[in-house]
């Protein structure tokens, strides 16, 4: 096995709260994977006009083989999300070691 990673935020784009859907999103993965280990961080990204911003982020660590069929399963995961949670753009590392931003 190896170990993959999402990023999710803690607030949505208006400064609400995402810890429901960061509880369900990170149930799911453990529903698949069988456990998640969870770290809070700081993320930081530019926008287009190269204005910098930081946000509280969940690090969310889970271990899996390196499968197509669970790099399948984590982009769905992730691809619900980004959708509940009126992201743009999410990241993903995989258990074999690529990186997503799914935008």
């Amino acid at each position: 096995m190896k170990n993959s990673k999402v990023i999710l935020p803690k607030l949505d784009n208006n400064n609400n709260s995402l810890e429901a859907l960061n509880n369900e999103t990170i149930g799911s993965i453990v529903d698949d994977f069988g456990g998640a280990t969870v770290t809070e961080a700081k993320g930081y990204w530019k926008n287009n006009e190269g204005e910098l911003f930081a946000e509280p982020v969940l690090v969310v660590e889970s271990a899996m083989d390196a499968t197509e069929s669970n790099k399948q399963k984590l982009i769905n995961i992730m691809t619900d999300y980004k959708e509940d949670a009126l992201q743009e753009a999410v990241f993903i590392e995989f258990a074999n070691g690529d990186v997503k931003i799914l935008d």
